[in-house]
């Protein structure tokens, strides 16, 4: 099973992987410790992103990240347009793929959760600094580790503009591992009845997936097997991330 999981969930205070900016919390960094440890023995495995993009929005006034309080980012829109902050994402990233890329209970990387207009950038300045990302994470790896994990970019809602359909899947087959695989992502409304929306995402991912294999994560939200169950039937020929072989 793999879990998707944040480094950061900024829902209250003392929960920040950084403070200030650029100063990883020894407490926090100790607690991943203890849960990639947990999750090698249980047999459990991650699909890590660098923060909760849902809480980092609502309480961005008190995160390390904004100008305010020290960070680098004058405000959410930083994220793919400031250099000093596009550096700072990727300081993070290379800090968790020194430190736990070597864990087998590591899966993959959600380099930017739910990536959208608010976070600054065009679909294609977005698109170049992920791959900024994505190389950043690849280099940390192969120094410490020789090896690189899975990546993949997800986005918000179950029908996304052709921009950013381009986006989630050419970045994830640039940067997938020996690039043999596509992965995308694709966060559903909890509410989403109408199977065929989020049905786009798995089948475009067969079509563009250039033959190899095709991995495809939705999350519908507690309570709707329904929509879960229509994922599943709409794409019997990908793997769903977390599925069994």
């Amino acid at each position: 099973m793999v879990l998707r999981l944040m480094l950061e969930y900024a829902h209250r205070e003392g929960r920040y992987f950084e403070r200030p900016a650029g100063t990883f919390t020894p407490a926090m960094v100790r607690l991943w410790d203890d849960l990639f440890a947990l999750c090698g023995r249980i047999g459990l495995r991650v699909l890590l992103a660098p923060w909760d993009n849902f809480w980092m929005a609502r309480r961005w006034h008190k995160h390390p990240y904004n100008a305010v309080n020290g960070g680098p980012a004058a405000s959410p829109a930083s994220f793919f347009t400031d250099e000093a902050t596009i550096q700072a994402t990727a300081r993070r990233l290379q800090f968790a793929a020194r430190r736990w890329s070597g864990s087998g209970a590591l899966a993959a990387w959600d380099l930017f959760n739910e990536i959208h207009p608010y976070w600054g950038g065009t679909p294609v300045q977005q698109a170049a600094v992920i791959g900024r990302l994505s190389e950043a994470v690849r280099d940390a790896e192969r120094q410490a580790w020789g090896i690189t994990r899975l990546q993949t970019v997800s986005v918000f809602g179950p029908a996304p503009d052709p921009e950013y359909e381009a986006l989630i899947f050419k970045a994830a087959t640039a940067t997938a591992t020996a690039g043999s695989a596509t992965a995308c992502g694709a966060d559903v409304f909890p509410r989403t009845l109408v199977p065929a929306p989020p049905l786009r995402l798995p089948r475009h991912a067969l079509r563009v997936g250039g033959g190899g294999q095709t991995h495809t994560a939705a999350r519908t939200g507690p309570g709707r097997p329904a929509a879960r169950a229509a994922l599943r039937r709409s794409c019997p020929a990908g793997r769903r991330a977390g599925a069994p072989a």
